[in-house]
């Protein structure tokens, strides 16, 4: 996990906010992780911020487009490390669809108000 969402300093370029913040927020109150019907909440797990800083790098690459495709190529990429860093999940695997479904509106309003 470190590793990759360790990127989220490299890409962001630690400049401004850009409503990040509220993004991370947004993630990590709404957006969980499900282990056998345990909700693992995006903020509990450290993930909503590092995962938040990503979002708005690509989409800034991206010209501040939304792209569905990319926003869940992102969860794809994610890993979850579980089994004290024995073996490693990737965050889309560990989400309901329902959940995937309301982190892709949260990113889509995001782009929207950019």
């Amino acid at each position: 996990m470190e590793g990759w969402l360790d990127l989220a300093d490299v890409v962001s370029g630690g400049g401004d906010d850009l409503g990040v913040s509220e993004l991370a927020e947004k993630l990590g109150k709404d957006i969980y992780m499900d282990v056998n019907g345990w909700h693992l909440f995006l903020r509990d797990a450290k993930y909503a911020t590092p995962l938040s800083k990503i979002i708005a790098a690509r989409l800034a690459a991206d010209g501040n487009r939304y792209d569905e495709d990319a926003a869940l190529q992102l969860l794809r990429e994610c890993p979850v490390k579980i089994g004290g860093g024995k073996q490693s999940v990737k965050l889309f695997d560990l989400m309901p669809r329902v959940v995937v479904d309301d982190y892709l509106k949260i990113v889509e309003e995001y782009a929207d108000d950019l």
